[in-house]
């Protein structure tokens, strides 16, 4: 094989690994799913199906604060480009958790908590159910 068809198939091999974690226009795929399940989240979280009385406020792009009206609490949600992962804590009263860092699981297309092995919608509503709407536990 000659020095150029080496260099071909070199070339050739780079550009499927590259495929793998960039799209066409040369962006990161996780920051793509990244900014899309900040979308999602922000959308699913402002719809007629999220609990009643729940605030919503953007801070930056991609980073949401939940509150509740005249209740103590708040879980934040970002996405962090730097590490590529959705980023969360919660604090109510004098305690706080987190940071709980989600990574997206290419298998099942979910962003999954490194440490609890957690879904970022179970550990959301689990959070949202304790910290902002105690009244629900049972």
């Amino acid at each position: 094989m000659s020095g150029r068809e080496q260099g071909k198939t070199l070339l050739k091999n780079l550009s499927t690994q590259v495929k793998e974690v960039l799209n066409d226009d040369g962006e990161q795929l996780v920051h793509k799913r990244g900014v899309e399940a900040m979308i999602d989240l922000a959308t699913d979280l402002t719809s007629d199906d999220a609990p009643p009385g729940l605030i919503v406020q953007r801070d930056g792009g991609l980073k949401l604060k939940l509150l509740r009206k005249d209740r103590p609490g708040l879980v934040t949600v970002e996405w962090q480009r730097s590490i590529g992962a959705v980023v969360c804590h919660w604090e109510r009263l004098e305690k706080s958790e987190g940071p709980f860092r989600f990574v997206y699981r290419e298998s099942d297309e979910s962003f999954i908590e490194m440490s609890l092995q957690t879904e970022l919608y179970a550990w959301l509503t689990a959070t949202l159910g304790e910290v902002l709407y105690p009244e629900t536990r049972r």
